[in-house]
C-alpha cells in the first residue's frame, strides 16, 4: 500500500510539471543546446518575455552578454555577475534606475543605443567603477548632469550624440565635464535640439557661462558666522592652473578670477587657456618665456589695451583668440612678432572705426593668409555696421586721387572692392562671366570666385567650389588661390549647412592640398575635416570626400599627430563601411602606419572585434592588400621594441586584436600564405619573416 502511494505522488509531480513547462519547451531546451556550444559552462540561457534568448560567450578570456533587439524594459537579476561586456542595443528600456547595474562590477563596456531611453538617475550607474565604454547614442535623453558619471572614474570612450539635449542650466556640470581636454573622447558630435539659439550646437563649444542665466544660478551660500574674515585669495601664478600634456601640453586657466597674466608659465606649453577671466590689459613681455605657445585663447576678459610689445617673443602663434573684449583699436606694432599666425577671432569687440584703427586693418590686408572674423564698427554712430574695410576705404573718398597719401600696403583696386564683390556675389552674374574652362582662368577670376563663395546661394557656392578645384590641377592656380587667401575662404565652407557645398569644399582643398605650402595652411582645418568624415553618413560622399583629403594630409609625417584622436573612428569605418569607404580609411592608416612614431597611436586605438574578418582569402583584393600591409607595416615596428613597451595597450585596442592570447590573427595570416595574389604573399611573407 505504502509503495502504491509512492508511485501515484510521483505520477501527479510529473504532471505538474509538464503543466509548468508547456509546449514550447522542448523547442527551447533544443535551441540552447545547439547555441551553447562550447559555452556550457554557464548552463543553459533562459527564455526571457518578452523577447529572444540571450547569447553569452567569452572571447579573448572575457565574458559577453548579447541582448540586443530583445525587447528588453529592464535589466535582468538573473545574469551572471561576471560580464565584462553588455550589449542591450535596439531594446525598450526607458529608464535607468539607481543601482541598476550594481552587480556587474567587473563591467568594463555597456552599449545602451538605440533604446528608448529619457531619463537616468543620479546613481544608475553605481558599482560600475571599471567601466571603459559607454555607449547612450540614438535615444531619448534630454538633460543629464555630470553626478549621474562619479561612479565610473575610468570612463574613456562616451558617444552621447543622437539625444534631444535640452542645452539649459542644468547641462552646465555634463557641458563643463565634456570640455576638459582629457575627456577628448567623452560625447563628441552631441549637439544641441533646444533652445532654440543654441540648435544644432555641439556640446563641447558651447560657452559654459552662457547656459545659466543670473536668475537661475543658485544663490551664493552666506557666512553663518558673524565678523569672519575675508577669504584671502592665493598669490596669482600658474600653479592655479590645471596642466594637460595629452593631446598637446596644455595649460588652462580660465574662469580663475585673474586679473593678469600668470607668472611661472611652463617654457613647454602649446596650449594657454585664459578665457573668462578680469584681464583688462596685456603689459610688456608677458609671454617672451613660452617659445612653444601655438594657441591662445583670451576671450571675455574685458581686454582695453594692448601694449605693443605684449605679444613679443610669439613667433610659433598660430591662432589667437581676443573674442568678446573692450578692444577698440590696436597701437601699431602690436601684432609684428605673430609671424606665423595664421587664426585670428575678432569678434565682439567695439571696434572704433577712426584713423586708429587703420594699423589693424593694413596689417590683415597685407597677411592675407591669416583668417580672421569680427571685425566690424561698434562707433561711432554714423558708421555703427559697417566692416572696417568698408570704412577705410572710404576715409579717402573726397580726396582728390593724386592729393591721396601714400600706402605701402594699398591695393589700387581697393576703392572698388564692394562693387566688384556686390556684383559677382549674385546668382544672376556669378559664374555667367568666368571662363569654365580651368586652363583659361586668370589671377582675376579666380579672385572672383573665392569672393563667390560667400554668396546667399548655395548652388553659387557650389559651382564656384567645382571651379576652383579644377582650377588647382594647374600648380600656378594653386599659389593663386593661396594668395588671395582662397584656402580658409574654402575651410571656412567646412561649417556650411549645405552637404553638397561641404563634399565640394572637401574636393577643392583635396586637389589644392598636393602643394606642400598649401597644407602649411589647410592643417588648421584637419580637425574639422576627421569630425565631418567620421559624422557624415556611412559610405556617403561626403565621407569618401574627407577620406580622400586625410589621405593627401597623411602621406608625409608632418600633420599625421592631427588624426590621432579619429584613428579609432577611422577604425569603425573600416569594419561597417563599403569596400569603397574600406579603401580610402586603408590609405589614410597606411600612411599613418609608414610612421613608426604613428604606431602607439595605432595599436592603442580601439578595434572592431569585427576587423578580424577582413584578413578572410574572400575579401577584396583592394581591401585585402592595403589590410596585409597594414599589419606588416605595425609588425615591423613592434619587433624593434621589448614587449613590455605594449603591455599598458587596453584588451580592446587593435594591439589585443592583431597579437592577443587567442592567435586568431596569426591564424588568419597563416591561411593567407596561400593566396594566389602575388602582391598579397609578398605582404605575408614580411608578417611571418619577423616575429614580434
Amino acid at each position: 500500500m505504502q509503495a502504491l502511494t509512492i508511485v501515484i505522488l510521483l505520477f501527479f509531480c510529473k504532471a505538474a510539471e509538464l503543466r509548468k513547462t508547456g509546449p514550447g519547451t522542448s523547442r527551447s531546451k533544443a535551441h540552447h543546446g545547439r547555441a551553447n556550444g562550447d559555452r556550457r559552462a554557464w548552463g543553459p540561457v533562459k527564455r526571457y518575455a518578452p523577447g529572444l534568448p540571450c547569447d553569452i560567450y567569452s572571447y579573448l578570456h572575457e565574458k559577453y552578454l548579447d541582448c540586443q533587439e530583445r525587447r528588453l524594459v529592464y535589466v535582468l537579476a538573473d545574469w551572471p555577475e561576471d560580464l565584462i561586456h553588455m550589449l542591450l542595443a535596439r531594446n525598450k528600456i526607458r529608464t535607468l534606475k539607481n543601482s541598476m547595474f550594481a552587480k556587474f562590477r567587473k563591467l568594463k563596456s555597456l552599449d545602451l543605443q538605440q533604446n528608448d531611453i529619457s531619463k537616468i538617475e543620479t546613481d544608475a550607474f553605481f558599482g560600475l567603477s571599471r567601466l571603459t565604454t559607454l555607449l547612450l547614442q540614438h535615444n531619448r535623453i534630454k538633460v543629464l548632469t555630470e553626478e549621474v558619471f562619479i561612479h565610473t572614474p575610468l570612463l574613456n570612450y562616451l558617444r552621447l550624440y543622437d539625444n534631444p539635449w535640452r542645452c539649459s542650466c542644468e547641462m552646465e556640470t555634463l557641458v563643463t565635464m565634456l570640455q576638459i581636454p582629457r575627456n577628448r573622447n567623452l560625447g563628441n558630435y552631441a549637439k544641441c535640439e533646444g533652445p532654440e539659439d543654441r540648435k544644432n550646437q555641439k556640446l563641447k563649444e558651447l560657452k559654459v557661462e552662457e547656459l545659466c542665466d543670473e536668475d537661475q544660478k543658485p544663490p551664493a551660500p552666506r557666512n553663518q558666522a558673524v565678523g569672519k574674515p575675508p577669504v584671502i585669495k592665493p598669490v596669482v601664478d600658474s600653479s592655479l592652473c590645471h596642466i594637460y600634456v595629452f593631446p598637446i601640453q596644455t595649460l588652462d586657466c580660465k574662469r580663475k578670477e585673474l586679473r593678469k597674466i600668470p607668472t611661472n608659465i611652463p617654457p613647454d606649453i602649446v596650449k594657454l587657456d585664459l578665457s573668462n577671466n578680469k584681464i583688462n590689459q596685456l603689459r610688456p613681455k608677458e609671454f617672451e618665456d613660452v617659445h612653444e605657445l601655438k594657441r591662445l585663447n583670451l576671450s571675455s576678459n574685458g581686454i582695453e589695451f594692448i601694449d605693443p610689445a605684449a605679444f613679443s617673443g610669439l613667433t610659433h602663434l598660430e591662432e589667437l583668440d581676443l573674442t568678446n573684449n573692450s578692444l577698440q583699436n590696436f597701437d601699431y606694432g602690436v601684432l609684428e612678432d605673430l609671424y606665423f599666425l595664421k587664426i585670428l577671432w575678432l569678434k565682439d569687440n567695439p571696434w572704433r572705426c577712426d584713423y586708429n584703427i587703420h594699423y589693424l586693418y593694413y596689417w590683415l590686408r597685407h597677411h592675407y593668409n591669416v583668417h580672421y572674423n569680427g571685425l566690424e564698427c561698434k562707433a561711432p554712430t554714423e558708421y555703427k555696421g559697417w566692416f572696417v574695410g568698408k570704412y577705410v576705404r572710404s576715409y579717402f573718398e573726397e580726396c582728390p586721387k593724386d592729393l591721396l597719401p601714400s600706402y605701402p600696403d594699398q591695393d589700387p583696386e581697393d576703392e572698388e572692392w564692394d562693387k566688384i564683390h556686390k556684383e559677382h556675389i549674385a546668382k544672376t552674374q556669378g559664374i555667367a562671366n568666368i571662363p569654365q574652362s580651368p586652363g583659361s582662368l586668370e589671377a582675376p577670376d579666380l579672385q572672383k570666385l573665392i569672393c563667390l563663395l560667400e554668396a546667399e546661394d548655395p548652388l553659387v557656392r557650389e559651382k564656384a567650389l567645382i571651379t576652383l578645384g579644377n582650377s588647382a590641377a594647374f600648380s600656378a592656380n594653386q599659389e593663386i588661390i593661396r594668395d588671395f587667401g582662397g584656402l580658409p575662404a574654402i575651410g571656412n565652407l567646412l561649417d556650411d549647412p549645405n552637404v553638397k557645398v561641404k563634399e565640394k569644399a572637401l574636393d577643392a582643398l583635396n586637389n589644392l592640398s598636393m602643394n606642400l605650402r598649401n597644407q602649411e595652411e589647410i592643417k588648421v582645418f584637419i580637425g574639422k575635416v576627421c569630425e565631418e568624415t567620421c559624422s557624415s553618413p556611412l559610405n556617403s560622399e561626403l565621407q569618401l570626400a574627407g577620406l580622400r583629403l586625410l589621405t593627401n594630409m597623411s602621406v608625409t609625417n608632418d600633420y599625421q599627430h592631427l588624426v590621432a584622436d579619429s584613428i579609432s573612428n577611422f577604425l569603425y569605418l573600416l569594419s561597417a563601411g563599403n569596400e569603397k569607404t574600406q579603401v580610402q580609411v586603408l590609405k589614410v592608416l597606411v600612411n599613418l602606419s609608414a610612421n613608426p612614431a604613428m604606431t602607439k597611436e595605432l595599436l592603442g586605438a580601439q578595434a572592431p572585434l569585427s576587423l578580424i574578418s577582413l584578413l578572410d582569402s574572400g575579401v577584396a583584393r583592394e581591401v585585402l592588400l592595403r589590410i596585409v600591409r597594414l599589419v606588416a607595416n605595425l609588425n615591423d615596428h613592434v619587433s624593434r621594441k621589448e614587449s613590455t613597451a605594449w603591455r599598458p595597450l587596453s584588451e580592446d585596442s587593435l594591439f589585443a586584436l592583431l597579437y592577443g592570447e587567442s592567435g586568431l590573427c596569426a591564424q588568419k595570416l597563416t591561411a593567407l600564405t596561400r593566396h594566389p595574389d602575388p602582391e598579397v604573399k609578398e605582404q605575408i611573407t614580411r608578417i611571418t619573416a619577423i616575429a614580434p
